[in-house]
């Protein structure tokens, strides 16, 4: 399916530059490509540039490590991603990320997939509904909040028990800012 979407897009980019051409010969207008490295262009590669916000906190990985070796699970894709923060090589990301296999995991389907999941907590509902439409099996990452209208339906839906990673300052990093704590740290 991946090549059929770039088959269609080169074939549409190849049909606009036709029309580009024919267009600009009859006008005698002549038009060319060059190349613009990455760092004098900053206009087009502005978002690539910008500093990381405080949405990017990742699990530390020993600890990743250490529970998915209790779980006995290994996971092949990071749902909510980026190229700062992911956790495995195959990732999904929020916005356009020129190394994320797929933009929006919510647009992807999960079933079959063996996936890792560390969810903004404003979308949790969004994702429990979501790996109970496609029928997913994977690992979340979630506060152990019971006072949050989500946490009976994930209670429901384990299929082992919880592992509880214990509170500490670095159990969150900022990788753009590693000696931040996460504002919740206590309570998490």
């Amino acid at each position: 399916m991946l090549s059929t979407i770039w088959a269609l897009a080169t074939h549409s980019c190849h049909e606009l530059t036709k029309e580009i051409c024919a267009w600009c010969i009859p006008r005698g207008i002549w038009i060319s490509a060059a190349h613009i490295p990455g760092k004098e262009n900053t206009v087009a590669d502005y978002e690539s540039y910008k500093t990381v916000g405080p949405s990017e906190w990742k699990l530390d990985p020993t600890s990743l490590e250490t529970a998915l070796k209790q779980l006995q699970f290994h996971p092949e894709i990071d749902l909510f991603a980026s190229r700062v923060n992911c956790q495995f090589p195959r990732y999904c990301s929020f916005k356009p990320d020129p190394t994320a296999e797929a933009i929006d995991a919510f647009a992807v389907n999960w079933h079959n997939l063996k996936f890792y999941a560390f969810p903004p907590f404003s979308i949790v509902p969004a994702v429990l509904k979501k790996i109970a439409s496609d029928k997913g099996e994977g690992i979340s990452i979630l506060a152990n909040w019971p006072t949050q209208s989500w946490y009976p339906k994930v209670m429901k839906m384990l299929l082992q028990p919880p592992i509880e990673l214990k509170s500490r300052k670095d159990l969150l990093t900022l990788p753009s800012d590693p000696s931040s704590c996460h504002p919740l740290h206590t309570r998490l």
